[in-house]
């Protein structure tokens, strides 16, 4: 996907503590909360200009998913994220990638290189990639929860026109009024510290795809 920042972009309206936001956004000043995470901690964090840039998001949130699938043991896949990238990037640019002309992959192609790429060059033929239009806010924690981090490639919000990693969920409870707010862990590409975007209770709603391996 085309990517409205520069690689690098920070920005005020990118999470980085759901806290501030909370406190910023909800509740009275001395309102206290208290949180539950689930985190898959082996999604990597490596950014779009580790690999070169020039729209390469969706590669990016593929490279960081691929490793925690060789962190849990499939070693067809390598441990080097660099040699990971490689054939993402040559899967990506059979199905319309451009390095040279900055030209991003199309969202319709997320699952077509997932699949690509796990059956051609990490070698296992019965793995089935999805993508899925039609979401709500609960399939993302189904998704944590089963132990699937995913690719979300959006199309409104903070994050248009970007593809992002989700890799976690944290749940805050307003200890006063008893609301809970869902913010999602990202690997954003633009950073290799946890970013999050506000999910459910915070109001906040967002046009996208989700892709991911659907059975492994």
């Amino acid at each position: 996907t085309h990517m409205k920042h520069p690689e690098n972009t920070d920005s005020k309206n990118l999470i980085t503590s759901p806290l501030a936001y909370l406190r910023n956004n909800f509740g009275r000043p001395g309102d206290t909360y208290s949180y539950k995470t689930k985190c898959l901690s082996q999604v990597g964090k490596y950014t779009c200009n580790d690999f070169g840039g020039h729209n390469n998001c969706t590669l990016t949130a593929t490279c960081n998913i691929s490793l925690y699938y060789n962190a849990l043991g499939y070693t067809h896949i390598p441990s080097n994220p660099f040699e990971i990238y490689s054939f993402v990037k040559k899967h990506a640019t059979s199905l319309g990638y451009s390095y040279t002309k900055r030209k991003g992959l199309i969202v319709t192609k997320n699952d077509n290189l997932l699949r690509r790429l796990w059956h051609k060059s990490f070698r296992y033929p019965n793995i089935r990639c999805k993508s899925n239009y039609m979401w709500s806010d609960k399939t993302a924690l189904k998704l944590i929860n089963n132990g699937q981090p995913f690719l979300f490639s959006l199309a409104s919000g903070v994050y248009f026109n970007h593809t992002v990693a989700v890799y976690g969920y944290r749940i805050y409870t307003n200890n006063r009024t008893g609301h809970q707010y869902t913010f999602l862990m990202l690997a954003d590409g633009w950073s290799n510290a946890t970013r999050y975007l506000a999910w459910s209770g915070t109001g906040e709603s967002y046009v996208g795809c989700m892709s991911r391996i659907s059975s492994v």
